[in-house]
């Protein structure tokens, strides 16, 4: 159990780190002289552009000069920069002191100060070091977090499909740590870029004549249709296929080179992928389960992503044997589509009945695209595998991770009953579709902690409710947890060392019973921050800071990588903050720094 919750936060760091923008390791942007000797003869500052890729997919120091880059050995890698501008995107960052400061804001170019007048390329420098002690040498604004550092250290970048026209973009990552073959391979999906769910409301509501089916409403609220616009069926009316089309086509292309890259590196027919997804990308997740014949899977993990059902269960079926009629009838070079008999009627009601808005016309231009990297035997597993998908006999481990603002009790009770009616999860679009990949429909309605869904209580780590939505609160609430498992007694405790559905039950009490104590001020004496958990961690630093034992003692930490390790201590870290939750818990946990859970067992204890 233990094992398993860190699993998911280890999962949720592949999730969040699959967003960035890792095309840059090898590419570099393209320079052209005119545009900067323009952009300073008319006194508007040369944009940072980004010559710096390496080449290199694991680590986050250079071992080497590269002068051809403009690089030093001891500087940060470019793959630990595109995962720091990831991991820090709400971090501000100011490059000089006349500079007013900016957001990472997961753009890479942002670390890169220009100089304002001269165009030459010598004159842009990145600002970030890869530690703290070596910003006043290096001149630096920005250091890499403990995180970024954990991160590249263990996962290596074997393959990244940058942003396809669709939009759609995932990466293979080799887990270094991986204890068993089934473990190595992580395929991990990139998410809806909308930036907030206020926007995607937005598109929704504006273009309420293209929310004709529930499942109409998923693809609208998963991508956006600002988004939609801009795609290559934006001439067509509703795109459709097993999720956002054309990310679906998209993803089965991309899933040929995948395993023709697995094959090679593994020198077998047969391996096992690790699925991740959050929000899109933990749908696509899904749908790549639905294509994929379950001996190439080892596991799928989701955070607040959309399922499937509804209308949408039997459009996707409908739509499937249409696509496949409409094939068979090109194939023999039928007339019957041309004219108006008896099968076009037959199709075009098919066509109404998936998509009112669209015509028989637009499923053959689909079938057109579909016909190029689409095999019929592929059509026939995405039809039996959508058959079995609702079902709890699916042979790959599954684990779909929702956000809750209640915990939801254990006792079926009015209150139950109440709480899984009134909101099945505080992320409302982790709650689309009547079902997930591989869960019963009645986990839909009884909604709660089981070995395959895992509900974390997220309310009080985010200061607008609907932000729950995204890996934020999903990875403070799995840093949490995982910490607090480090600690002996917390680990042996019996709802700890069960089932995992009986310790996130447990988890999510505790979390709710300190929130209620920080913000009531019952727990604290200091003055608590409006988020329960950085209450509670600058309270530890605070007390340890403190004390003299602790200013003193100083800690080799050691990411993974050979022959690199830090000398930390608690001066050091400075300020607790918004953006360094998580590498306080790494720290804390190289100091072997734990907090006691205290429950009615142990006070019963106390007073015997």
């Amino acid at each position: 159990m233990k094992e398993q919750i860190t699993k998911i936060k280890d999962y949720a760091n592949v999730a969040d780190a699959s967003y960035a923008l890792l095309h840059y390791i090898e590419e570099n942007k393209e320079f052209k002289v005119r545009d900067d000797e323009w952009e300073v003869q008319h006194r508007t500052k040369p944009p940072a552009r980004w010559i710096y890729a390496d080449g290199i997919k694991r680590g986050y120091e250079l071992e080497k000069d590269y002068k051809e880059i403009y690089r030093k050995q001891g500087q940060p890698t470019a793959y630990a920069l595109a995962i720091e501008a990831r991991f820090a995107k709400d971090q501000f960052i100011k490059l000089d002191e006349n500079e007013e400061a900016k957001e990472i804001n997961n753009t890479i170019q942002n670390f890169i100060k220009r100089d304002k007048k001269t165009p030459a390329l010598e004159y842009q420098e990145i600002k970030v070091s890869t530690q703290k002690e070596k910003m006043p040498e290096e001149k630096t604004s920005h250091f890499l977090s403990y995180r970024t550092k954990a991160f590249v250290s263990r996962y290596e970048v074997l393959h990244h499909q940058k942003n396809t026209s669709s939009g759609y973009s995932a990466t293979l990552f080799l887990d270094t740590w991986a204890k068993n073959e089934g473990e190595k391979y992580i395929l991990a999906f990139r998410g809806t870029e909308s930036g907030s769910l206020k926007r995607i409301f937005q598109d929704m509501s504006s273009n309420k004549e293209l929310a004709v089916s529930s499942y109409n409403q998923l693809i609208l609220a998963v991508i956006g249709w600002e988004s939609l616009k801009e795609q290559e069926y934006s001439g067509l009316k509703n795109p459709l296929l097993l999720s956002a089309n054309p990310q679906s086509i998209s993803l089965i292309e991309h899933r040929e080179v995948i395993f023709d890259l697995l094959r090679k590196l593994t020198k077998k027919e047969e391996f096992k992928l690790n699925l991740i997804g959050h929000s899109l990308g933990g749908h696509l997740a899904q749908c790549f389960c639905i294509a994929t014949e379950d001996q190439y899977i080892s596991s799928l993990y989701t955070y607040n992503a959309p399922g499937f059902g509804g209308v949408g269960a039997s459009l996707i079926n409908v739509f499937i044997r249409t696509i496949r009629v409409i094939g068979r009838l090109r194939k023999k070079s039928s007339s019957k589509l041309e004219h108006q008999g008896f099968t076009r009627r037959i199709m075009e009601n098919c066509v109404a009945y998936c998509t009112p808005q669209e015509s028989l016309e637009d499923y053959i231009v689909y079938e057109e695209k579909l016909r190029e990297s689409v095999e019929e035997k592929d059509l026939e597993q995405c039809s039996k595998h959508l058959k079995e998908s609702s079902k709890d006999s699916v042979s790959i481990e599954i684990h779909h991770v929702d956000t809750i603002s209640e915990p939801i009790p254990l006792v079926d009770s009015f209150m139950r009953n109440w709480i899984q009616a009134k909101e099945a999860t505080s992320s409302v679009i982790s709650d689309l579709g009547l079902y997930k990949y591989g869960l019963p429909i009645k986990n839909k309605y009884d909604y709660t902690n089981t070995d395959k869904l895992h509900l974390l209580y997220v309310r009080g780590l985010q200061k607008f409710f609907y932000e729950s939505h995204f890996m934020k609160s999903i990875l403070q609430i799995t840093y949490f947890y995982d910490y607090l498992l480090k600690q002996k007694d917390n680990a042996n405790k019996q709802e700890l060392c069960g089932k995992i559905a009986n310790a996130l039950d447990y988890l999510n009490s505790y979390a709710q019973v300190l929130l209620t104590l920080i913000s009531g001020k019952k727990l604290l004496k200091r003055k608590s921050d409006k988020i329960y958990l950085l209450a509670y961690l600058q309270e530890i630093f605070y007390v340890l800071k403190k004390k003299k034992s602790y200013l003193e003692k100083k800690v080799e930490i050691s990411f993974g990588e050979q022959n690199l390790k830090e000398i930390i201590d608690i001066r050091d870290f400075g300020e607790i903050d918004t953006n360094n939750i998580y590498d306080a818990f790494m720290m804390l946990d190289a100091f072997k720094i734990y907090t006691k859970i205290i429950d009615k067992h142990d006070i019963e204890k106390m007073g015997e």
